[in-house]
Formats: C-alpha cells, structure tokens, sequence
C-alpha cells in the first residue's frame, strides 16, 4: 500500500480564481518535494463531495497541493494559469496545448513532469 501523502488544500473560498492558485503554489511548493505529476480532474468525476468544479493536483515526493483556481479545455484565464504552472514545472507547453485537453473525461488526465 502506498503511504499516505499529506494534502495541502487550496481554500474553496478562492476557488475558480487563477491568481490565488498561483500565490498558493509560490506559498507551498517547497513542501511537496520534487514535482511528479499532475492530476486534472474535471466537475464530472467528484472526489469531494463538497466541490464540484475543475480540481488540479499537483502531486509531489512528501505532499500535494489540491488547487481550485486553474482549468482546461478553452482559452480563458484558468487555462492560461494552468500552462503557466506546467511551464513553471518544467513543461513546454502552449495554450493551445491546454485549451485541446478535454474538459470532461471519464477518467482524471495525468502529466508526468
């Protein structure tokens, strides 16, 4: 069984804002550890039954931030914050990359970093 990681939550008090996400990635992400992937789960698959919006994972060796203010699937602000924190992790990726992610899948899209 894998350990359990400790979840660092964004408040849903800011959710659905791009640039409160990305004060709390700058504020948090020493204590993840090395960035290992990212997890894009869309509103249609609910792992909290208290949020039902676009929720980014962003999973480290020691820890995850849980981030509420990015999005995909269209060119718009979340999106435009969401490739900026890929870029920032690493990856080269354009808007174009982001907005053609599918907004609702089945299943949440993971991105190796």
């Amino acid at each position: 069984m894998e350990n359990q990681k400790k979840i660092l939550k964004q408040s849903m008090d800011e959710w659905g804002v791009t640039y409160h996400s990305e004060i709390f990635v700058e504020n948090n992400l020493f204590s993840i550890g090395k960035p290992l992937k990212l997890i894009l789960t869309p509103p249609a698959i609910v792992i909290d039954p208290n949020w039902n919006w676009y929720l980014v994972r962003l999973i480290g060796e020691r820890a995850e931030l849980w981030l509420y203010g990015y999005s995909w699937g269209f060119a718009g602000e979340g999106p435009r914050g969401l490739m900026k924190l890929l870029n920032e992790l690493g990856e080269n990726v354009n808007i174009n990359f982001v907005a053609n992610l599918d907004p609702s899948p089945h299943e949440p899209i993971e991105i190796e970093l």
